[in-house]
């Protein structure tokens, strides 16, 4: 699994303000796909994706999307989880999972997003797309 070249581009991790007084910023952190649900031969995938709250307060219902399309550009996982509560400073995983319909791709591309919150100060890196490749044993 790569990430997209054209995010990493952004430097969307980078707060380039000295005054951190009043900070709010969630971001995708990572993802990582849970090894004992992704059995991909029964069509079954799990995944975690790792949020982290850069601000000074906690933050409440952040919404979490995952989309996962296939090489010919189909939707194949569309599903949002919330995260009832993030503190300040802190990070929270979030667990999906769902059922890839039809037969399995060699590719796939998978889209991260966090929803923003009230007066983010950095809104850049709430999105995260990875190029996912299957190998098959």
């Amino acid at each position: 699994m790569t990430e997209n070249s054209a995010e990493k581009s952004v430097d969307a991790n980078t707060d380039y303000r000295t005054d951190t007084t009043g900070l709010r910023d969630v971001r995708v952190a990572a993802i990582e796909f849970d090894s004992k649900k992704a059995v991909l031969n029964d069509g079954r995938l799990g995944l975690l994706v790792v949020i982290e709250n850069r601000g000074d307060a906690p933050e409440y219902d952040v919404p979490v999307r995952v989309i996962l399309s296939d090489d010919a550009d189909s939707v194949v996982l569309d599903h949002t989880e919330y995260a009832s509560v993030i503190a300040g400073r802190e990070t929270a995983i979030i667990r999906f999972e769902g059922n890839l319909a039809g037969a399995l791709r060699s590719r796939y591309q998978l889209r991260v997003e966090v929803g923003c919150v009230a007066d983010e100060t950095n809104t850049l890196n709430n999105v995260r797309v990875y190029d996912v490749a299957v190998n098959e044993p």
